[in-house]
């Protein structure tokens, strides 16, 4: 390389230097980037050696990156015809779509209306309703449960008075009986 590319690569890396650290001592405040990737470089050799799996896996990351690379992508991607096919199969799918689609935009125009588009003015009114729908709930959960108590009682008097009524029968068959019994 030239002494002339090397001052313009000096330059360049001084002016991205002075927008990244500013008015900073930079030598003095941080690291220096390569002596930090060495020591990392550095401690992920020695962690790695001895280990083969890992090993492997590192001598495959080209082939891992190879996959990852979107245009890797179009080569495993599946052919035309089996692209065809697969649209195909799902025709009725996508023609059901379709059809939600195009209702949906014949109905846009309804969502643009001035009633829908009024909506937030009646909000102070909606707001209102909805606290006098709360208020009658309450008034009919207390009804519900007064009703509730009242048939009750109901049920309890109506017990009673068939259990009194029992007796009093039982009273009266007792004394007919006895009555026919002194009159034979």
């Amino acid at each position: 390389m030239s002494d002339s590319k090397l001052d313009v690569f000096d330059e360049r890396l001084e002016s991205l230097e002075k927008r990244v650290f500013g008015d900073f001592d930079k030598d003095a405040d941080y690291p220096k980037v390569l002596d930090s990737l060495c020591s990392i470089n550095t401690q992920i050799n020695s962690a790695t050696a001895g280990r083969p799996q890992i090993e492997a896996v590192f001598k495959r990351l080209g082939e891992l990156d190879e996959y990852l690379d979107t245009d890797a992508v179009d080569h495993l991607t599946v052919s035309l015809s089996a692209n065809m096919d697969l649209i195909l199969a799902e025709e009725d799918v996508i023609r059901e779509h379709a059809s939600t689609l195009e209702q949906i935009e014949q109905m846009c125009d309804v969502l643009g209306s001035e009633h829908i588009k009024a909506v937030p003015s009646l909000q102070t009114q909606l707001y209102e309703l909805s606290t006098v729908h709360i208020q009658q709930q309450d008034q009919l959960a207390e009804l519900s449960g007064e009703a509730t108590t009242l048939l009750d009682k109901y049920n309890s008097i109506i017990s009673l008075l068939s259990k009194q009524f029992a007796h009093w029968d039982a009273i009266i068959t007792d004394m007919e009986l006895a009555k026919q019994q002194k009159a034979a």
